[in-house]
């Protein structure tokens, strides 16, 4: 029986530190809306700097996975503080819908959408009808424009925005702080 406990308890760690590593370790803080300094970058091998102006640092990373969409990250800072990191991917309807679903498994709510011209507020319409029908209406609206551009989606999770944008050939998701930095 001990010889199974010990086996259980290495399972539940293996399990538990898969878990953990779902994103790349610079990845969090920006999911959770929180600031992030510059020599955190600086000393990574797998960052290089990209600034175009000399008074904002960009830091670009290599390819890696949001889930299952290959990204490309960029973060800029000012005054050696980051509170915004932009994701990069190419355009497919597959790249859009899994972006979202990352976003849904991290926690997010979508907010407002913009396809086109056409517009979609969440809290307005949680405000005259019921969470289920609104829900159902969001569903109903993002299906008719699915083939509209440009896409803004606007996500909240915690003291984090997420923007994700497309204008058909590229996507965007932007991780903002929704809150003052202390």
């Amino acid at each position: 029986m001990n010889k199974w406990r010990w086996m259980s308890v290495a399972v539940m760690a293996c399990w538990s530190l898969t878990s953990t590593a779902a994103h790349p370790d610079f990845l969090p803080p920006y999911l959770l809306g929180q600031n992030v300094d510059e020599a955190a970058f600086a000393e990574r091998s797998d960052w290089i700097e990209c600034s175009e102006m000399p008074s904002v640092k960009k830091w670009c990373s290599e390819l890696f996975a949001y889930y299952a969409t290959t990204v490309w990250a960029e973060v800029a800072f000012h005054h050696g503080r980051s509170s915004e990191m932009v994701l990069h991917a190419d355009y497919s309807m597959y790249n859009w819908s899994q972006l979202q679903l990352g976003l849904r498994k991290d926690g997010f709510q979508l907010q407002h959408a913009q396809l086109d011209l056409a517009t979609f507020d969440v809290a307005q319409q949680m405000q005259i009808q019921s969470w289920q029908a609104t829900d159902k209406a969001l569903v109903v609206f993002l299906n008719q424009h699915a083939r509209a551009f440009p896409k803004t989606l606007i996500w909240r999770h915690q003291d984090a925005q997420a923007k994700l944008f497309t204008d058909g050939s590229d996507i965007t998701l932007t991780f903002t702080r929704t809150v003052s930095a202390p």
